[in-house]
C-alpha cells in the first residue's frame, strides 16, 4: 500500500523488515523494489498481474523487463506485445531499435508469438533499414507489411512511400514510381500523395531540363 502511495524508498524499508516468505505478494513486492535477490516464476502470474509488474519493473530497467517476459511461455502473443510496448515507450532511438529488431526477430522465428497489430513490427523495422540506408532489407519487412495491411490510410501510405523509396535508392526508380502513383491514386488524401507527386513532378522536370 505504502508502494502504491508513491512512497518507493518508505516501502523498501518496510520490505526489508518482512520475514522473507514464498507468497506472491511478498515475490512481487520484491520484484517492483528492484531486488536483484528476489526470483520468482513469472508464468504463475495471471494477465493483470504481469502487465502491472513488467510495467513497474520497466521504470526501473527496460532490460530486466524484458528478461522477464522472455522467460514468461504461457503466452508468447502477450509476452511479445508488451515488449513491443516497451520498445514504443522508450525515447532512446538506439535502444528502441534494439527492442523492436528483438520483437521483429521473435515473431519470425515464432508465428505463435504474433499478437494482435503485430503487423506494424514490419513497418517499424522496414522504417529502420531504410533511415540506415540498408535499402535491400527494407523491402522485405515494408512488403509483408503491405500484404497484410489493406486499409486505405496514412498507414499504408507511408509504406508505399518508403518502399518507393527504398527502390529509388537501389536504382530502380521505375519500380520505386510506381508505388508512388499507388499512393496518388487510392490514397490521395495523405500528405504522402503530396510529397510523392511532387518528387515525381520534380523528376519529370528534370528528364525534360536534361534533354536540351
Amino acid at each position: 500500500r505504502v508502494y502504491k502511495l508513491g512512497s518507493p524508498l518508505q516501502a523498501r524499508l518496510l520490505y526489508e523488515t518482512i520475514t522473507p516468505n514464498n507468497s506472491i505478494d511478498y515475490s512481487i513486492l520484491g520484484l517492483v523494489l528492484g531486488d536483484k535477490t528476489k526470483t520468482f516464476d513469472v508464468n504463475a502470474f495471471d494477465e493483470p498481474t504481469l502487465r502491472y509488474v513488467i510495467g513497474e519493473v520497466e521504470q526501473l530497467d527496460s532490460n530486466s523487463a524484458i528478461s522477464m517476459l522472455k522467460q514468461y511461455t504461457k503466452n508468447p502473443k502477450l509476452a511479445t506485445s508488451i515488449e513491443y510496448a516497451i520498445a514504443k515507450n522508450t525515447p532512446q532511438d538506439a535502444k528502441r531499435q534494439e527492442i523492436l529488431m528483438d520483437v521483429y526477430n521473435t515473431i519470425s522465428n515464432n508465428p505463435a508469438a504474433a499478437f494482435d497489430g503485430s503487423n506494424d513490427v514490419n513497418l517499424d523495422i522496414g522504417l529502420i533499414y531504410y533511415r540506415k540506408n540498408d535499402f535491400k532489407n527494407a523491402v522485405i519487412p515494408l512488403k509483408t507489411f503491405l500484404d497484410n495491411y489493406k486499409e486505405k490510410d496514412d498507414k499504408r501510405a507511408e509504406a508505399l512511400y518508403y518502399m518507393g523509396k527504398s527502390f529509388i535508392g537501389l536504382n530502380d526508380a521505375q519500380r520505386g514510381f510506381l508505388y508512388y502513383n499507388e499512393i496518388i491514386e487510392t490514397i490521395p488524401s495523405s500528405i504522402y500523395a503530396g510529397i510523392a507527386k511532387s518528387e515525381l513532378d520534380e523528376d519529370m522536370w528534370k528528364q525534360n531540363l536534361n534533354r536540351f
